[in-house]
């Protein structure tokens, strides 16, 4: 009798932690549509992969509680809340809400379309995410579908933020030449800009602060301008600023890495032992008007 119970109680403890839902409080930056997008994918993805963990018969619950921020909160009373809730896992969609989140030390964060994280967290044990930038070299080989001229690739980068993406990218692309400049800070960009002076057929703005402030972007853009030469940047907001190329981003994708991240940790595996994941899909976006001014032509590209 004793050992039928013992078995009854172990079939109904299993049973309750297969079927723990998973409650995950997401905080977005702003009302921006890209982060909505992200979430819902994110969402969708938990759904449809939850059931992988456990038994097919179980359909666990899982609950997403959503916070906007306003230019009017404050981080305190964000994490306050947070912590009286006590989510299994934070996902903190942009810069402000990473921010926001990144003092929590007792709850897993999982950060999405954050454009620099190592500049708001280094080395912090629970928190994790999917990184704006696409796997090593990917944008190239879609650029040289529609510019298969492109032979030297032209890019200015702090070695201590941005080195391994370079060194990435072009071990993944040894058909182009990457003639490369380093500026430790923003005030050595635009001479390093003037070397490059008929070295290139493509200048590479990275995801860079060191780099990339709004003094120094300007410079990016004379130097295109004055030289006919493209710039391909990392996020289609800098098309309408006087970049010739921009990378979509896969927010369905991002999603979909962001969910398989969560699982993990929900399965227990520690943060600080996964590390950040990238999407491999890339588009490009283009800005006809500064490509016409350039006189660039692009090759067409089937289906």
């Amino acid at each position: 009798m004793l050992k039928k119970l013992c078995l009854t109680l172990f079939i109904l403890l299993s049973t309750a932690m297969t079927c723990h839902g998973l409650e995950v409080v997401a905080v977005k930056s702003s009302p921006a549509q890209p982060y909505e997008d992200a979430l819902q994918s994110l969402h969708q993805h938990l759904t449809s992969l939850y059931p992988v963990y456990g038994p097919k018969t179980i359909q666990p619950d899982i609950a997403i509680t959503s916070i906007t921020l306003s230019k009017e909160d404050r981080a305190e009373a964000v994490t306050g809340d947070i912590n009286r809730q006590k989510p299994d896992i934070i996902v903190a969609l942009g810069s402000k809400a990473l921010r926001f989140t990144s003092s929590i030390k007792n709850i897993p964060i999982i950060y999405l379309l954050v454009p620099s994280p190592e500049k708001i967290v280094a080395h912090q044990d629970n928190i994790t995410g999917v990184l704006l930038q696409h796997l090593a070299g990917a944008q190239f080989r879609a650029l040289k579908r529609i510019m298969p001229s492109v032979k030297r690739i032209g890019v200015i980068y702090d070695p201590a933020k941005t080195e391994a993406m370079v060194e990435n990218a072009a071990k993944k692309n040894n058909d182009l030449i990457f003639v490369r400049r380093q500026a430790r800070s923003p005030q050595e960009v635009a001479n390093q800009l003037t070397s490059l002076t008929g070295e290139i057929d493509l200048l590479w703005m990275l995801p860079d602060s060191t780099i990339l402030s709004p003094q120094t972007e300007k410079s990016f853009y004379r130097f295109a301008h004055q030289h006919k030469i493209p710039i391909l940047a990392f996020s289609e907001k800098y098309l309408a600023r006087g970049a010739s190329f921009a990378t979509h981003l896969d927010l369905e994708q991002m999603g979909h890495l962001a969910a398989l991240l969560a699982l993990s940790i929900h399965k227990g595996e520690a943060p600080k032992n996964l590390p950040p994941l990238q999407t491999d899909k890339v588009d490009l976006m283009t800005n006809d008007t500064i490509i016409d001014k350039l006189g660039i032509t692009l090759q067409e590209v089937g289906p």
